[in-house]
């Protein structure tokens, strides 16, 4: 993951690591946070609350398609 989108976005490091492009909704300009990555293993968020959709601005989307 580009490292601008860990400023632009406000994700928890964990939730960075288990991010995949799959995630991404380049239409709508959004991220799926559904889950963590905690010591090497990918799984779900620790509250229901951390599942949630995050805006992307101009300038993550920019980091992220270079």
């Amino acid at each position: 993951m580009p490292f601008p989108v860990c400023f632009h976005t406000g994700l928890l490091s964990s939730e960075l690591c288990a991010l995949r492009w799959g995630d991404i909704d380049f239409s709508h300009k959004i991220v799926h946070v559904q889950k963590a990555s905690v010591v090497g293993v990918i799984k779900g968020t620790k509250t229901t609350s951390g599942n949630r959709k995050v805006d992307l601005d101009d300038q993550a989307i920019t980091a992220l398609n270079t």
